[in-house]
C-alpha cells in the first residue's frame, strides 16, 4: 500500500510541474523566458569548458533549456510537496515520536 502511496504522490507531483510549468509559461512568459535563458547560459558555460565531443554530444541532449527549467519547477513541487505531507502525516522536523511514553 505504501508502493502505491508513494508512486500515486510522485505522478500527482508531475503532473503538478507541468501544470506550473504550463501556467508560467502562460501568464508569466517574461519569467519563462529569463528562466529559459538562465538554463541556456548553464549549458553554455559547459561548453566553455572545453569537454570532447564524446561529452558535449550529452549535454546537448540532456541539457536543452525547457528540460532543465521543467525538472528545476518539478524538484521544487516535489520538495514543496514532500514538506506538506510531513506536515499533515505530523511528522515535521522531529517524525512521529510519541513523547508521553518516555515520560512515564
Amino acid at each position: 500500500m505504501k508502493l502505491f502511496f508513494s508512486l500515486s504522490l510522485f505522478a500527482f507531483t508531475m503532473i503538478l510541474a507541468l501544470i506550473a510549468f504550463t501556467f508560467t509559461t502562460i501568464y508569466f512568459p517574461t519569467t519563462m523566458r529569463d528562466l529559459l535563458y538562465g538554463a541556456e547560459q548553464v549549458r553554455r558555460q559547459i561548453s566553455y569548458l572545453g569537454l570532447s565531443d564524446r561529452y558535449m554530444v550529452w549535454v546537448d541532449i540532456l541539457l536543452q533549456p525547457t528540460q532543465v527549467v521543467l525538472v528545476g519547477i518539478a524538484i521544487v513541487i516535489r520538495f514543496a510537496v514532500g514538506v506538506l505531507t510531513s506536515i499533515v502525516s505530523g511528522g515535521f522536523l522531529l517524525g512521529n515520536h510519541d513523547y508521553s511514553s518516555s515520560h512515564s
